[in-house]
């Protein structure tokens, strides 16, 4: 055991007043999974899985509920994603999307916005039914234009269950942020805490709304559904407790026809139109793996499990006398729900050259705190192409024809940036800054100059050298950015799934600096 081992931490202190989860404070702790034990006026806490020495935290499972073959392990757990405490939400649900399913699909879009709509309002205790019925439906789908009359004989249906104590786990920085800026509510003033829950107003309301994928687990699933965008491989529908999916069995063309605008907003032009044609998935050929879907989905539930094992580990967020720091918790909180829709933003812009890039380099800002290394790291061809490597022999054979093929296109993107320096020293060395840098290099540097530039390519102020920098990198490029660059935010959010303890260490050590 290494002496930084050795030294973390195994137990975390916070502080709750009396009268919280209704005078029963440990009920609060013993809900959120968290084995505690009283320390003077504080609460010592670690995880259970900790306690148990589970490989698994649990907050997030996966289960096949339905494959061509018959019902899945899954199909008895369905009520589960639905309940009665959160029924109103449901409600809501039937409310806005109930009236769509009187009316008759008049494409295939249509169809699957339907699906959608009777998935999402369907009761729980009629879901299952529900479920087979969308199968069916796809399993009967045909295609006279192509030379296969049942493209979606593969489709299958499988669900994600949130477990209720990771809600209760990543709301406990807004409860005791509320408590260190409220003196009276901190100090068991009883009379304080009933007037602010009869106000009907939020009490612990903190930055709630910049973390709301949580609930439903719809944003931290989109990434995975976007996966091979343009094209697509499933669709969701999103339940109180976690989501219902439903798979094609086949990758399918996301946009128009034969790179006709499926919408009228995609004939205004941008810079990302010329490649809507060629990145087409044309034919639909279905997966080499039958096993993608689930296999993909089964690998995506698993580290997004051990991912938030670590976020919502009072353990990981200790200062150096042991005490939980709620504001470094919520801050990483937030940075990684911010990974996750900023890669689908990424993702989805298969159109927009620059919307892509715009949110995949401020994707990559935050990714270089969560991972601890920094952008010109991030950027370099060799390091992409390592990390790519990694993921490769970590990631299930069957999951990488739906996980990997567009972190193979980051990287083949990333060197291609090295073809746009035109202006080379005889052994093929680039100049910056009267430095021969190699290629990877200088690539990285261009990468990381137009980064800056997302505020505006003359907002280095002060900075001679940073100033001179920019003006060689602006001279021997000639500006041609691949467009595929800005999936490099998929292949390192990627990363980031795959080495959960990675993250344990650079959250920890960056707490308790």
């Amino acid at each position: 055991m290494s002496a930084d081992t050795a030294s973390r931490p195994t137990r975390a202190l916070l502080d709750l007043p009396a009268w919280v989860w209704g005078g029963q404070p440990a009920g609060l702790l013993e809900g959120a999974r968290l084995d505690s034990r009283r320390s003077g006026a504080s609460f010592s806490v670690r995880t259970i899985e900790q306690h148990l020495n589970r490989s698994r935290p649990e907050l997030i499972e996966h289960d096949v509920v339905l494959t061509a073959r018959g019902p899945g392990p899954g199909m008895n757990k369905l009520e589960s994603l639905t309940d009665e405490i959160e029924s109103a939400i449901h409600r809501s649900a039937v409310e806005r999307y109930g009236h769509q399913l009187t009316r008759e699909p008049t494409s295939m879009p249509d169809q699957i916005h339907l699906m959608q709509a009777r998935l999402l309002v369907a009761p729980a205790a009629t879901l299952g039914s529900e479920c087979s019925a969308v199968l069916n439906a796809l399993h009967a789908v045909t295609f006279s234009d192509n030379d296969f009359e049942h493209p979606f004989s593969r489709a299958e249906v499988h669900s994600v269950h949130r477990h209720g104590a990771l809600l209760l786990r990543v709301s406990l920085p807004a409860l005791l942020l509320r408590l260190e800026r409220d003196p009276a509510l901190a100090r068991d003033d009883v009379a304080r805490a009933q007037e602010l829950q009869s106000s009907g107003r939020a009490i612990f309301a903190s930055s709630s709304r910049l973390q709301d994928a949580v609930r439903l687990m719809d944003g931290y699933f989109a990434p995975l559904l976007g996966a091979l965008s343009p094209a697509v491989w499933a669709f969701s529908a999103v339940r109180t407790h976690g989501l219902v999916m439903v798979t094609y069995g086949r990758p399918l063309g996301g946009t128009g026809n034969g790179g006709i605008p499926g919408d009228l907003l995609q004939t205004i032009p941008t810079t990302g139109a010329e490649v809507r044609d060629r990145d087409q998935v044309r034919p639909y050929e279905a997966f080499t793996e039958p096993s993608a879907p689930g296999a993909a989905i089964a690998w995506w539930t698993a580290r997004l499990d051990e991912l938030f094992g670590v976020l919502s580990d009072p353990v990981t967020f200790t200062s150096a006398d042991g005490r939980f720091q709620p504001t470094a918790a919520l801050q990483a909180l937030l940075g990684v729900e911010q990974v996750f829709r900023r890669t689908t933003s990424a993702l989805l812009s298969h159109h927009d050259t620059h919307a892509r890039r715009a949110a995949a380099l401020t994707t990559l800002d935050t990714l270089a705190t969560l991972t601890g290394k920094n952008l010109e790291v991030l950027f370099d061809h060799d390091h992409a192409t390592k990390t790519l490597t990694g993921l490769t022999q970590n990631v299930p054979t069957a999951a990488q024809e739906i996980l990997l093929p567009a972190a193979h296109r980051s990287v083949t993107a990333l060197a291609g940036i090295q073809d746009g320096f035109f202006m080379r020293d005889p052994d093929g060395a680039i100049t910056i800054a009267g430095k021969p840098r190699r290629p990877s290099h200088a690539a990285a540097l261009y990468l990381g100059m137009l980064r800056d530039a997302t505020h505006g390519f003359s907002t280095v102020r002060g900075n001679a050298a940073q100033r001179a920098k920019n003006a060689d990198l602006l001279a021997v490029h000639d500006g041609h950015i691949p467009h595929d660059v800005g999936l490099l935010a998929w292949l390192y959010l990627l990363e980031l799934l795959d080495h959960p303890r990675r993250l344990r260490e650079v959250l920890t050590r960056d707490t308790r600096r």
